[in-house]
């Protein structure tokens, strides 16, 4: 999505206000007065892979906008509004907290951090409580540039230290324990609920590498220190929810290496082990839902889509009270009913209310399926463009590719069986093999249980 000179000029000057002229000064997180259970839910919206570049880093040139609407489908010209969006929804709906899970910047650049930092001040003065983790793009990125003059200039990443200090407020500050080895911590937003941020990035290496690692790992040393996080928070009958940017479990068969952690099956196993039945988690953009059975019973992974690409939505996720079970008071258990669900951001409404007049904005959420689809579309092109097959063909397959890809990072894959078998593409696949193209395709054309946009998952009383 393209936008025009004049566009680009507004949002950048809306995004200002919205960043404010307030420093990342300010105190740090005390739990608030726990929401009163009897009569209200606790609510936290979930996103991740914001990957913001601060206005100060680049000048609106072509270089910016070649790399801001690449082939990866993120949308990064259109992150002014999608703040905006989310302030604005935020505002509104007076969610308990937002967790933010990982690359939170385009490349880690100090300014950007520093930029998201002055939005999460502004964003809290609604009532909000914020709690970001890192991602892999975040920390120690050798890759961290500005774009002017149609160049790339180097401009200051960040360590570790200065990514807490950075988002001190944002749970590093008030943390009830942090991890020693990485920037793991937990924090108590509300007395009896606990977050257990987990830091799953491997950036020690990156700048003798020259690149951020894709992959996360956890040490041994962070594993037992989430056992006993899990341990204190049994004992004291807190409820806890885990996130963290990685991915717990393979979420597609052919897109997982680097996707998801190191020792996988035996991190699924000490969650289950300590009662931890899911996990929130992002980094492969996609609106997936896996689970696995392990001994001590079944995990779940809800990775949230991409705030960058397209739905551009976000994990609403509600804790309430479960019904009380049959039989005499004295015999019956509580139980907590946690329940997730997406929220799309309504950028046509925060358009009007600032009063943009471009029609990419007004029909926000129709321009970003159509640019999304045509970059996936794209993608099958190249592929198949030294192919025999005719440019209908081509056309037929890269369509295909464009709606199963849409559909697939929203969640929505089930509505393939609606109308993708009657297609021409469809038919095309049946009948021959196209390697790499054909098994992608084929393994996001079906939707596997559960389903990818909605969880109720009940947990017993600690």
């Amino acid at each position: 999505m393209r936008f025009s000179n004049k566009t680009m000029l507004i949002l950048f000057f809306t995004l200002a206000a919205l960043l404010g002229g307030c420093g990342i000064q300010g105190a740090a997180h005390r739990p608030a007065e726990a929401p009163d259970r009897e009569r209200r839910e606790i609510s936290i919206y979930i996103t991740n892979d914001v990957h913001f570049l601060a206005p100060s880093l680049h000048d609106m040139g072509q270089l910016y906008r070649r790399l801001a609407s690449g082939s990866d489908g993120k949308n990064i010209e259109a992150l002014p509004a999608l703040l905006g969006a989310l302030s604005m929804t935020v505002e509104a709906e007076k969610p308990d907290i937002l967790l933010v899970n990982g690359d939170l910047t385009f490349n880690g650049e100090r300014q950007s951090h520093e930029s998201l930092a002055r939005y999460f001040e502004e964003l809290e003065k609604t009532g909000i409580q914020v709690f970001v983790l890192p991602g892999n793009h975040d920390i120690s990125n050798p890759f961290a540039r500005g774009f002017f003059n149609n160049e790339l200039r180097a401009v200051p990443s960040v360590s570790p230290g200065e990514f807490a200090a950075i988002y001190r407020n944002f749970g590093f500050a008030g943390a009830l324990s942090r991890d020693r080895g990485s920037l793991s911590y937990v924090a108590e937003p509300f007395p009896g609920l606990r977050l257990l941020m987990l830091d799953s990035c491997k950036y020690t290496n990156n700048r003798t590498l020259g690149f951020p690692e894709l992959g996360g790992a956890f040490s041994e040393a962070t594993r037992k220190w989430i056992r006993g996080e899990a341990e204190k928070a049994r004992r004291d009958g807190a409820l806890l929810v885990a996130s963290l940017h990685h991915n717990i479990m393979d979420h597609h068969p052919l897109i997982n290496e680097g996707f998801t952690i190191d020792d996988a099956e035996s991190f699924q196993d000490l969650l289950a082990g300590e009662g931890i039945q899911f996990v929130l988690s992002g980094h492969i953009h996609a609106q997936e839902i896996s689970t696995r059975q392990r001994e001590a019973g079944a995990v779940y992974d809800i990775a949230t889509s991409a705030l960058a690409v397209y739905p551009h939505q976000i994990g609403v996720l509600t804790a309430a009270p479960a019904a009380a079970s049959p039989g005499p008071s004295s015999e019956r258990s509580s139980a907590w009913e946690w329940r997730y669900a997406v929220k799309a951001l309504d950028v046509e409404s925060w358009a009007r209310v600032v009063g943009l007049a471009d029609e990419r904005f007004l029909d926000f959420s129709q321009k970003s399926r159509d640019y999304f689809m045509m970059v996936s579309g794209n993608m099958a092109r190249r592929r198949l463009s030294t192919s025999s097959l005719s440019d209908e063909e081509i056309e037929a397959l890269s369509s295909l590719m464009g709606l199963l890809n849409s559909r697939y990072f929203s969640g929505t894959s089930y509505l393939n069986a609606q109308d993708v078998p009657a297609s021409l593409g469809y038919r095309l696949l049946q009948e021959h093999d196209y390697e790499f193209f054909s098994s992608y395709v084929r393994t996001i054309m079906e939707d596997r249980p559960p389903r990818d946009t909605e969880l109720t998952i009940r947990i017993p009383e600690r």
